[in-house]
């Protein structure tokens, strides 16, 4: 198993520039549904969704600028790395971005504490 995070955002690749332990992967149970048969036993059903939180390291305005381009849209395309299902593509709604500004340097801008978080559609 490689030990850089994967994370490619329609087509654009972050990978490098994800904090570590920066990718949370959670699951949420969506459309769940009951049904009890007459014998009386219960089947339960349901869609499980993954979710991302994400964390990055601080990075200069333009890849923040390269990053927020990306993210931009109701749905985003990520590739990344599943612990269920290995490296997927999905298609997820982008929530709670948030970019914070650091520091200015020699005229150069620098973010950190940049997040944000991915609901799977």
């Amino acid at each position: 198993m490689s030990s850089l995070a994967i994370l490619v955002i329609n087509g654009q690749d972050f990978s490098g520039l994800v904090a570590r332990n920066g990718i949370t992967v959670t699951y949420e149970q969506r459309q769940s549904k009951e049904v009890i048969t007459l014998d009386g036993t219960a089947h339960v059903s349901w869609i499980e969704k993954a979710s991302l939180a994400i964390t990055m390291h601080e990075m200069p305005y333009e890849r923040v600028n390269a990053l927020n381009s990306a993210l931009i849209g109701r749905y985003v395309q990520v590739k990344y790395q599943d612990p269920k299902s290995g490296i997927v593509t999905k298609t997820f709604y982008v929530m709670d971005k948030n970019f914070g500004v650091k520091v200015v340097e020699a005229g150069r801008t620098y973010y950190d504490g940049i997040s944000f978080t991915l609901k799977e559609r």
